[in-house]
């Protein structure tokens, strides 16, 4: 009987002929050779998804620091990649490995949190703190509102005017003071 003996290299050589006669000779990897080196020479050769080039890093880094200083403007991610002077496709994934979300979700997430702070400290109507958040379309800006917060920013105002307020009357009348329906966010 004839025994199988694994290769004791990892990369075989194979030869192939191209049109000419001429013989090339490549290196493969089998299956077994890859799990028993753990897949690690894949790895290395394109990464493991958890570290980043410097360059692709960088670009990152830029774009948020453009999305952040520039929130509150009309914002269209094809001019933000055309502008980093990369593809929206690679863009969306060197910022997602980064930052863990999509630069536009990075995005909304910085207006709600503007937002949040116009309501919290500003007596600027909902209208008013919808556009100068960043959004153009009010009901687009309480649907996502809403889904961030867990509540429409009226509410949000509310709940937070209620708090402010909290403990400002006295011992007996505090109780008497009408308290909002939603307390959680």
């Amino acid at each position: 009987e004839r025994q199988v003996r694994p290769s004791r290299a990892p990369a075989q050589q194979a030869q192939r002929h191209d049109g000419a006669g001429i013989r090339k000779t490549r290196r493969t990897l089998s299956s077994v050779d890859f799990e028993r080196e753990g897949g690690q020479s894949l790895f290395r050769i394109f990464g493991d998804g958890n570290h980043q080039s410097r360059h692709a890093r960088e670009h990152a880094e830029q774009v948020r620091a453009y999305l952040e200083a520039n929130l509150t403007q009309d914002l269209d991610m094809n001019a933000v990649a055309r502008a980093a002077s990369l593809s929206p496709f690679y863009l969306t994934r060197i910022f997602k490995q980064r930052y863990g979300v999509p630069p536009y979700h990075y995005l909304i997430g910085l207006r709600i949190d503007y937002a949040s702070d116009l309501l919290r400290e500003s007596s600027l109507s909902v209208t008013q703190v919808c556009h100068r958040s960043g959004f153009n379309s009010l009901s687009h800006f309480i649907t996502t509102f809403r889904r961030h917060t867990g509540m429409s920013p009226s509410q949000f105002r509310r709940v937070v005017d209620w708090q402010q307020d909290a403990g400002r009357f006295g011992q007996k009348t505090e109780p008497l003071v009408e308290r909002p329906r939603r307390m959680n966010f």
